[in-house]
């Protein structure tokens, strides 16, 4: 099997995966990698997984700290402050 020089598989060009999933590429870079996904069954799979990589990490909830926890870092950082403000002794 001969690999396309483009592949991002291939070459250190994975990251033009994630800039089309992130919507930064020009509209020569979408249509050249568009043309390129059209014949790159490989990276037509690798830019299926990635979106569906990026879907888990969206669907998952994010923590929330407990009320204590934001009243200690709360405090810890008013601390830090109050020293820095009296400078060094």
């Amino acid at each position: 099997m001969s690999r396309d020089p483009r592949c991002p598989r291939c070459e250190p060009g994975a990251e033009s995966l994630s800039e089309l999933l992130e919507g930064t590429l020009s509209a020569p870079q979408r249509h050249e990698l568009d043309r390129h996904l059209a014949g790159c069954a490989d990276c037509r799979a690798l830019l299926a997984a990635l979106r569906e990589q990026i879907e888990a990490c969206r669907a998952t909830p994010r923590p929330v700290p407990s009320p204590d926890c934001v009243a200690r870092a709360v405090q810890t950082l008013q601390a830090e402050l109050a020293r820095r403000r009296a400078g060094p002794h």
